[in-house]
């Protein structure tokens, strides 16, 4: 987004949530000129110190609003992805993403912690100006006067209302048409291993030390790992038989009182997962849903954004990435904002743009989810041997030479630079050259004049 470009009818946004999602969108609705306030439910700052991953579409955008480099200074670099069978530690799949790919998408793939993203992204939205309201927790809405009821019984209005509220979100079933229970459940728990405490084991401080992504494909199960600059990341799912896990990330669990299955994993996760009781476990509940029909309410003055919007899987690739993406697209639609009469098509087209880009990574990472968490049985024997002969022919990087191996390269990242190498600013950008015209003619009795409209900024008041 152009960061001399402010709406010239500044709007109040009221965003539901203070994660990545809303800090994201306060981010960039702040320097597109609008007033923001954050409505969040817990006291204080997120203390979360799961991993998470920095996909170029994602750094391309945080470069862009200043703090890429912040994030991306000596963190592990996520070019390289390693397939194990859990019970056995077989190395059956190794992707590495080429040098040359990623030169030609301008910006690097490397491993970050949710803590570290979330400090920039808060930090920036506070220099930008942005209100928070801590310790607010929202019941409902009341759709015809664009404001959110809280607990307490106070009422926040606005002009445009966000909802960042996660995948557990209260709003969304009020948003979306085809909403349902989901497709696909999986319980999901995320810890941090601090380096340190790695030092005194030599074969596990030299396991984790070596900058890859490690997915182990159990029974029904999965952990994921991979290194980034504050400790080992670790992410497991699984079918729980237990109904603990709350869907904010909020609560802390002891690992003991969870049933995560340890004993369908090789001896190395199993030491991996014995520093758990030591430290912070959050758990939650994933839930898959078909792809959403829509995420503007049809009054168009309320959207969803982040988990809140996507129906995609934690931990994937696209997920933090989708969040931020959300937000950018926002602020590159809202900072061309002139009249009254405009908002409904810029929602329109936000809720367009996101929908494709949504099913888009569905494609792409649902297929994926399921193909790592097959049950034992023939389906998994036949993806094992598949994942063993495609291990023996790897190549390191592009070679202009050898067409075979550029055809290769070709059909393995096609997919995944097509995804990597979406930019969100453009996209929007290329809508506006489709239908900016019919923007500009849009008008009512209220503006029709083009002079800028002075809308109150709403405020938190007891009902």
């Amino acid at each position: 987004m152009s960061p001399d470009r402010k709406a010239r009818l500044p709007l109040q946004f009221i965003i539901i949530g203070g994660s990545i999602a809303g800090l994201s969108c306060a981010c960039a609705l702040l320097l597109a000129g609008h007033k923001v306030r954050i409505v969040e439910r817990s006291t204080a700052k997120y203390q979360l110190t799961g991993s998470i991953r920095i996909p170029p579409n994602l750094l391309r955008i945080l470069d862009g609003w200043g703090i890429g480099d912040k994030l991306s200074f000596q963190a592990p670099r996520n070019i390289l992805h390693q397939h194990r069978i859990a019970h056995t530690g077989e190395q059956v799949g190794e992707v590495v993403l080429p040098q040359r790919i990623i030169q030609d998408l301008g910006a690097d793939a490397v491993f970050g912690s949710y803590g570290e993203l979330y400090d920039l992204l808060f930090d920036l939205a506070v220099e930008r100006g942005v209100e928070i309201s801590w310790g607010s927790e929202v019941h409902s809405l009341e759709v015809h006067s664009n404001t959110a009821i809280l607990t307490s019984g106070s009422r926040v209005t606005g002009d445009i209302i966000i909802a960042a509220d996660g995948s557990g979100s209260i709003i969304r079933r009020q948003v979306i048409d085809n909403y349902d229970r989901g497709r696909y459940r999986k319980s999901v728990l995320c810890f941090n291993i601090p380096y340190h405490m790695l030092k005194a084991e030599q074969d596990l401080s030299e396991f984790v030390a070596i900058a890859r992504w490690v997915m182990w494909m159990g029974d029904g199960c999965t952990l994921l790992a991979n290194p980034n600059r504050t400790g080992y990341g670790i992410t497991g799912m699984w079918d729980s038989a237990l109904d603990i896990c709350d869907r904010h990330w909020t609560e802390l669990h002891r690992f003991d009182d969870l049933d995560f299955p340890l004993h369908k994993f090789e001896p190395i996760v199993q030491r991996l997962l014995s520093f758990a009781p030591l430290l912070d476990v959050r758990c939650t509940t994933m839930v898959v849903h078909e792809a959403f029909e829509n995420i503007v309410h049809e009054d168009q003055r309320i959207l969803l954004v982040g988990d809140a919007a996507n129906y995609l899987t934690y931990h994937g690739t696209q997920n933090v990435a989708m969040a931020v993406e959300d937000a950018a697209t926002l602020g590159s639609l809202f900072n061309r904002l002139q009249k009254k009469s405009q908002i409904s098509m810029m929602m329109n087209a936000y809720e367009d743009i996101r929908l494709k880009r949504a099913a888009q990574i569905y494609r792409a990472e649902t297929g994926v989810l399921e193909f790592v968490n097959m049950p034992n049985g023939p389906a998994q024997e036949a993806r094992d041997e598949a994942m063993r002969a495609a291990l023996k022919r790897q190549f390191s990087d592009w070679d202009d030479d050898d067409e075979d191996l550029d055809e290769y390269l070709r059909q393995t990242w096609e997919e995944w630079i097509h995804i990597f190498d979406y930019d969100a600013q453009e996209t929007v950008e290329n809508w506006w050259i489709e239908w900016g015209d019919l923007m500009h003619t849009a008008s009512d009795d209220s503006d029709s004049s083009g002079d800028p409209i002075e809308i109150a900024v709403s405020s938190v008041s007891k009902s």
